[in-house]
C-alpha cells in the first residue's frame, strides 16, 4: 500500500474516536502496526525483509503526517524496522487469525501447509473452490499431491484467501479444516480422471495417425 492509503485508513479510525486524545490515537497507531505485521508475516511465500520494512516505513510515514513527531509514542527498539534487524514476525498460523472472520477461524485450526510448489507437475498444489464465506470471502480448497499436474492424493482441506497473484505464483493465507472436504475432493477426482483420459486418448490418436 502507498503512504496515502495508510493515511486515509488511520484518519478514518481517528475520526471515529469518542475522545480524540493523544493516548487514544497512540493506541490506534499501535494496533495498525501490529495488524500490518500480522498480515505481512502471514503471506506465503514469505515476503523479503526489505519489502516488509518498506511497508512498515510507509505506515510510519502516514503516522508522522497525522501526529507531530514529539507526540508519537516510540516503539521499543527491538520492534523498530531497520536495515540490520528485520521486524519481528508472528507465526503465520497466529497471524492468519487477523485475516479470516470469526466463523472461519472457529471451524479451522491454526495449522498451515507452508510453501506450496511443484516441479515438472510433481509436488503439492491446491485445487477446487467451494463454500465461499460471505463475510471474509475465503473459500475451501484442497491441497493435493500431484503427478504431471493431475490431482492424485488429497492431503488436507483449508480455508483459503489469495493475497496476490503473479502468473503461476501466488501469495495466500490459509487455515486447515479438521476434516477433508470430500464433496470437493470427489469432484476434483472426477475432473482429474476425465483430464487424464483425454490426455491418453489424445496421445493414442496422435500416434495412430501421425
Amino acid at each position: 500500500m502507498e503512504q496515502s492509503d495508510y493515511f486515509s485508513l488511520l484518519n478514518r479510525a481517528i475520526l471515529k474516536l469518542d475522545s480524540n486524545t493523544p493516548q487514544a490515537r497512540s493506541e490506534i497507531y499501535d494496533r495498525a502496526r501490529q495488524a500490518l505485521r500480522n498480515q505481512l508475516g502471514a503471506m506465503q511465500p514469505r515476503l523479503p525483509d526489505a519489502a516488509i520494512a518498506k511497508e512498515l516505513q510507509q505506515l510510519e510515514g502516514a503516522i508522522r503526517q497525522l501526529e507531530p513527531p514529539q507526540k508519537i509514542q516510540p516503539e521499543p527498539p527491538s520492534k523498530q524496522p531497520g536495515k540490520q534487524q528485520a521486524p519481528a514476525q508472528p507465526p503465520r498460523s497466529v497471524a492468519s487469525r487477523g485475516i479470516f472472520c470469526e466463523h472461519c477461524i472457529a471451524e479451522t485450526t491454526d495449522e498451515t501447509p507452508g510453501d506450496i510448489s511443484t516441479l515438472n507437475g510433481i509436488g503439492r498444489q491446491f485445487y477446487g473452490s467451494a463454500a465461499p464465506c460471505p463475510e471474509c470471502a475465503s473459500v475451501i480448497r484442497t491441497l493435493w499431491w500431484t503427478l504431471v499436474s493431475l490431482p492424485v492424493v488429497p492431503l488436507a482441506s483449508y480455508r483459503y484467501k489469495t493475497s496476490e497473484e503473479h502468473g503461476t505464483r501466488a501469495r495466500f493465507w490459509c487455515r486447515k479444516l479438521p476434516a477433508r472436504h470430500w464433496n470437493q475432493i470427489f469432484k476434483t477426482w472426477v475432473i482429474g480422471i476425465a483430464a487424464a483420459i483425454a490426455i491418453f486418448v489424445g496421445i493414442y490418436v496422435y500416434h495412430q495417425y501421425k
